[in-house]
């Protein structure tokens, strides 16, 4: 379908580019390949934006907490509130 072309003339043009990459979904068919390349791209893009259970489990205090999000903030340049569901872990724990 034209991606190797694609690929080869990326590499030729851009070599020294690390912001692109192919990946190959041989388990998707046309109708279910957009929504797991979308899904894979938001969660590349936005990656460490959600407060997984390892790095929760990381932080020491609330402080902490606050300081994590105050770094993703400043790497996406964004005003944003802490997502209620991640409040309500960090609550209850």
């Amino acid at each position: 379908m034209g991606i190797d072309e694609l690929v080869a003339v990326l590499k030729k043009e851009i070599p020294d580019a690390t912001n692109w990459q192919l990946n190959h979904y041989p388990n998707e068919n046309y109708g279910s390949l957009h929504l797991k390349a979308i899904s894979n791209l938001l969660n590349d893009i936005f990656k460490g934006f959600d407060l997984d259970r390892d790095i929760f489990y990381s932080l020491k205090n609330g402080t902490e907490v606050i300081n994590y999000y105050n770094l993703l903030k400043d790497k996406y340049d964004l005003e944003f509130l802490l997502p209620w569901y991640s409040l309500s872990n960090i609550t209850y724990f």
